[in-house]
């Protein structure tokens, strides 16, 4: 693992943080992009507010850019790119779409069934539209006036009102006894001879899991029959 500094100065730097805005917004079915990041590595979550100031106005791309490397206009696309995402793009590729995706129907909506998790943020949608100052974006989506989790009032403009036990989503990804059986002994070849870690610690027991929210997937052909 080699640690990497950001600066706006160098120029990969500069491209790798136009290449992550130039592909949300030249994909156009925002069904199709999700936002997401590896924090604490790449960016964490607190900077999601900006991101989403800068896929909604192009002003403000054009200011950031200003900062950066003076050879970055000539590396993207990104300067000539009008589009301004709106509310209900924000809304589907950072709510909606990771939910369908993953298959989670009861999250991504507020339908009946889903869960009660809900943020309410402090701005009118119709006057930042009209005044185009995304810095209001940004602010109000920084700090929300309250996150709701499970239908129950967790913080409220920043502070925390109740801690209720959280799930854990794992995936049982069921695989036929015949293909396990001819594929572990590659798979463990594999990790005694390159991975630092063994098979065996990437076990998750039980224990750990106390609230869990088991999706069920797998293949119902064995490998050979689809090939």
């Amino acid at each position: 693992m080699v640690p990497m500094v950001y600066s706006k100065k160098i120029l990969t730097n500069c491209v790798q943080w136009a290449i992550g805005l130039e592909l949300a917004l030249l994909v156009r079915d925002p069904w199709k992009v999700l936002m997401t990041t590896d924090h604490p590595n790449g960016s964490p979550f607190v900077n999601y507010p900006e991101v989403i100031a800068l896929l909604m106005s192009h002003p403000k791309r054009e200011a950031e850019m200003a900062t950066l490397h003076d050879q970055l206009p000539n590396r993207t696309t990104l300067g000539g790119i009008q589009r301004e995402m709106d509310w209900r793009d924000i809304a589907i590729m950072t709510r909606a779409a990771p939910a369908r995706i993953l298959g989670l129907k009861d999250k991504g909506h507020l339908g009946p069934g889903a869960d009660a998790d809900i943020t309410i943020y402090n701005l009118k949608p119709e006057e930042v539209d009209a005044s185009k100052d995304h810095a209001l974006v940004k602010k109000a989506l920084s700090i929300a006036k309250y996150t709701i989790k499970g239908g129950v009032v967790v913080s409220e403009e920043g502070q925390i009102q109740a801690t209720p036990a959280g799930r854990t989503f794992w995936v049982d990804a069921e695989v036929p006894k015949a293909d396990s059986d001819r594929l572990m002994p590659d798979i463990e070849e594999k990790f005694a001879k390159y991975y630092s870690l063994q098979l065996s610690n990437y076990a998750v027991q039980d224990a750990y899991l106390p609230h869990a929210k088991v999706i069920k997937a797998g293949l119902s052909l064995s490998l050979q029959e689809v090939a």
